[in-house]
């Protein structure tokens, strides 16, 4: 006899939702990246601002990189009680020069998947 674990029921956002993700090599004193890219150097720091609006009693931003055959290379969580427009950074630095190839960024809500961005580090 088989057995499947349910589906998880969908987190519920109420107001609360993701406006953009945008990657760049850098960020202002808003925290946000002022050049998008999806192309990097095999030295650059990478960084993810995820704008989002709406408030929620509580929940968790998570981004998870990995490479494009879905390889973790890291993945981190910020704890989240939003009450109007935010912006959530979230960094990805190597002590080594990057390996070049495709990768991909997920930025989930409390794990459910909200936004996948590819990108290339040459």
């Amino acid at each position: 006899m088989f057995s499947s674990k349910p589906e998880p029921a969908p987190v519920d956002l109420g107001e609360f939702k993701i406006v953009s993700v945008a990657l760049g090599n850098a960020v202002d004193a808003e925290q946000q990246v002022p050049v998008s890219k999806t192309v990097f150097g095999r030295y650059d720091r990478i960084y993810a601002a995820v704008l989002s609006t709406g408030q929620h009693q509580g929940l968790k931003l998570s981004a998870r990189w990995t490479t494009a055959d879905g390889q973790l290379v890291a993945e981190t969580e910020q704890a989240l009680v939003p009450t109007s427009a935010t912006v959530t950074t979230f960094s990805l630095r190597n002590g080594e020069p990057w390996p070049v190839g495709k990768y991909q960024l997920v930025v989930a809500v409390d794990k459910q998947p909200q936004s996948t961005i590819a990108f290339e580090i040459r």
